[in-house]
């Protein structure tokens, strides 16, 4: 079994039969009774799977998927599917896409991980999807896990387990088409090539940017995950690709492009989004707009509005639209108003701080020479920060020291987390000053010891999902 960072769980044969019988266990637990199941018991049930753990290949969630007619729907259907991969930028983008489109025509989002509830994976509408379809569309799917079928797969006539992402793809799916939504926009959880989300034929493949994060699953350079994110493109599709992508990488994913036969629409050379200080421009191959200043990052408004001018063009979905220029307001409105919790996020409950879910290398270093001077100017503020262990701790904490004046770190709780303790050990070794940094058991203790602490310091909070809905929870209790 894999997990999440790539390391193998080797069991031996009496573990792996005993973890096998308590699996079927709760598998049949859950399709027997999971429709009068509350969500917090699914979610009991999920976490029992355990979110980190992943196992590769897309046969078990296909299979699974078509037992549930998915696939029969949704080539009925002829509904739209656009797919967000990338380093960074992704969740931005994607839901970018779905408030736009959203406009003219229901439109099902599916984003990942959540910060507070688990609902906000699932966006119908608009709106998380409510509880009592979450509980039928979970249900849905454990059912299909032993629903058998005779046909030649060679998995049709087995129980199938899935993983937890696996089993939220297709609960998301299954609400999406009960819907009936004519357009989907789902973000990759990770990589491309193998994720759960890959089993739909996307029209639209959005791939934000290239970096260098989950290396033990997707490869340690540029290029090996750029294939891995361009296993997304699928042939006769328009691929939009974001200005973050080195030359190496471009390449591997023009090379997947041509061999899908795919068309290309490249930041800088096919579209361009400029900022000024009053408006946005956009200039595309379905004409040029000028909108309001979007509340999303900056480098997810290109990608997003060069993938929402290509749905303006499929036939599946012209019939409800206008031409693209003439939907200004309509997308105006959007670019506007979208924003995540989590990217620059001002907390409202208490002066002068900002949450962001920065948790890579390339996102650190986006916070410092864009996030931080455009919200803050001059100002060197506080870092509060959690982070996860197979994250590049060190590497992160280089490219924000330079920017901060003094330190809290925070152990993570989970699976994954990191303690405090390393986190203070790469500071000084980056030459910050013992006296500039204070370790906690958790970022609601080191979080509450700098708001004690500070006079009229700006604080910022970082490191990862996990961290900003800490700091979040904690700064709820203030209210």
């Amino acid at each position: 079994m894999q997990t999440i960072g790539g390391d193998a769980i080797e069991l031996s044969a009496p573990e792996r039969s005993k973890l096998e019988a308590e699996r079927l266990s709760a598998a049949q637990s859950a399709c027997a009774h999971g429709a009068t199941w509350s969500v917090a018991q699914w979610m009991d049930y999920l976490n029992h799977i355990n979110p980190e753990h992943m196992e590769l290949g897309l046969e078990r969630v296909r299979e699974v998927a078509i037992r549930m007619g998915l696939m029969a729907v949704l080539k009925i259907d002829k509904t739209t599917i656009v797919t967000v991969a990338g380093t960074n930028g992704k969740g931005s983008t994607a839901t970018l896409i779905a408030r736009a489109m959203g406009q003219f025509m229901p439109v099902g989002l599916f984003t990942s991980p959540h910060l507070l509830k688990f609902n906000e994976r699932i966006e119908v509408k608009g709106e998380p999807i409510g509880d009592e379809a979450l509980v039928d569309a979970l249900h849905q799917v454990v059912k299909a896990q032993f629903a058998l079928r005779a046909n030649s797969s060679p998995l049709a006539g087995q129980v199938i387990f899935l993983t937890y992402f696996e089993i939220v793809t297709l609960a998301a799916m299954f609400a999406f088409l009960q819907a009936r939504c004519p357009l989907i926009v789902l973000e990759v959880g990770l990589g491309g090539r193998l994720d759960s989300t890959n089993i739909f034929d996307a029209a639209v493949a959005v791939i934000t940017s290239i970096g260098l994060d989950h290396m033990k699953v997707l490869g340690h350079t540029t290029t090996a995950i750029a294939g891995e994110k361009a296993g997304i493109i699928k042939h006769g599709s328009t691929v939009i690709l974001g200005e973050n992508i080195d030359a190496a990488a471009r390449q591997v994913i023009l090379a997947q492009a041509a061999k899908q036969e795919a068309q290309v629409l490249a930041e800088g050379t096919d579209f361009s989004a400029e900022i000024g200080a009053e408006n946005l421009r956009f200039k595309g191959p379905q004409g040029n707009l000028t909108l309001s200043l979007p509340q999303v990052p900056f480098g997810c408004v290109g990608p997003a509005l060069a993938a929402i001018s290509t749905l303006f063009t499929l036939p599946e979905l012209s019939v409800r639209l206008p031409q693209f220029q003439q939907a200004r307001n309509e997308i105006d409105v959007a670019v506007a108003m979208t924003k995540l919790l989590g990217r620059m996020t001002k907390a409202p409950q208490v002066k002068n701080l900002y949450l962001d879910v920065a948790h890579n290398v390339p996102a650190a270093e986006h916070l410092v020479t864009h996030e931080l001077p455009e919200h803050l100017g001059r100002v060197r503020p506080w870092l509060v920060i959690g982070m996860l262990k197979d994250k590049d701790v060190e590497g992160v904490l280089e490219a924000l020291a330079p920017y901060f004046e003094r330190f809290y770190v925070g152990s993570l709780h989970t699976e994954r987390g990191e303690s405090s303790a390393r986190l203070r050990a790469a500071l000084l070794e980056y030459e910050v000053a013992p006296e500039d940094i204070v370790a906690g058991d958790s970022i609601a203790e080191v979080l509450a010891l700098a708001l004690d602490e500070r006079y009229d310091e700006t604080i910022v909070v970082v490191g990862s999902f996990v961290t900003v809905s800490e700091a979040w929870q904690y700064l709820s209790t203030l209210v």
